[in-house]
């Protein structure tokens, strides 16, 4: 009788312990794809990002008279359509996000601006889209601890929103830069702006890249990307030099002081790209127990 209680005992913990572990893999199972979800959603929204940086970049030009941006920006700005329907598909998530509406209503006013508009306001109507979209992403992003992956600190692989947030900086660099060179009387208040860019891009971008390169894993997989965005940011520096430089800049084309900042995001994006790859992949981040709600 005792041997039988004993062995009943053991086969009820037995079961119980099966239920708990089945329960426990189920859940991991669950916030796998939930992760998975939310990287596609910011993935979609980073697409989003560089084409609005493009737009605001090309708009600005075009409005100092660049002539040979009106066909570029036209095509940018189809694309921004195309890319916001693709962003839709991810509504069911993103409506609980206040900065992803404000974004569509900001887009809704570009959209309809009309030519008379000032160049320095469709320059503000950009900022505002893009500071919403980075706001939607960041939020995402701490909702789901995909900056520190339950760390104190940024970790490396989570250094892909810094180097997001950098693209902004970069971006209105570029815009700026580009509208002086194609009407040099453009405001004293852009040219100092353009002055605070530089020494923020100069301060902040390379930090995450430094991080990166001191990290063995990252540097083992992708050092000739980080040197990559390092030049760029060296050669971006140098043409933000010139252009401050009132007397030395007429030599410099805007075309190729645009596309010089262009490579800087571009380098930037692809650092960007591999991150988040790395974390839809990690197996060790997809088991690790958050501590935040696992989605909206």
């Amino acid at each position: 009788m005792y041997l039988g209680t004993v062995a009943l005992f053991l086969l009820i913990l037995i079961a119980v312990s099966l239920w708990f572990a089945q329960m426990r893999r189920k859940r991991l199972h669950a916030r796998c794809e939930a992760c998975v979800q939310e990287l596609e959603r910011i993935t979609c929204l980073r697409h989003l990002l560089e084409l609005v940086q493009q737009h605001r970049g090309l708009s600005f030009g075009e409005m100092g008279g660049e002539g040979s941006l009106p066909a570029r920006r036209w095509a940018v700005h189809q694309e921004i359509r195309a890319q916001l329907a693709r962003c839709r598909v991810h509504e069911s998530s993103l409506q609980w996000y206040p900065g992803w509406h404000q974004a569509l209503a900001q887009w809704a006013q570009i959209d309809s601006e009309q030519d008379d508009v000032n160049a320095e306001s469709v320059l503000r109507s950009h900022n505002r889209m893009l500071a919403l979209l980075l706001e939607t992403i960041h939020s995402i992003a701490d909702r789901h601890d995909l900056e520190c992956l339950g760390s104190l600190a940024t970790q490396p692989v989570g250094c892909w929103l810094q180097l997001l947030e950098h693209t902004e900086l970069l971006g209105q660099a570029r815009a700026i830069g580009t509208g002086i060179l194609v009407r040099p009387d453009l405001s004293d208040a852009l040219r100092a702006e353009l002055e605070r860019l530089r020494t923020r891009i100069a301060a902040q971008t390379y930090l995450p890249l430094a991080q990166l390169h001191a990290d063995p894993q990252m540097r083992r997989i992708m050092a000739a990307e980080v040197q990559e965005a390092e030049d760029c940011l060296d050669r971006l520096l140098e043409l933000i030099d010139r252009v401050l430089a009132v007397e030395a800049h007429p030599t410099l084309r805007s075309s190729t002081y645009f596309q010089t900042a262009t490579h800087a995001i571009t380098a930037h994006l692809v650092l960007v790209d591999q991150l988040l790859g790395r974390l839809k992949q990690d197996s060790r981040y997809a088991e690790r127990t958050p501590g935040k709600p696992e989605s909206p």
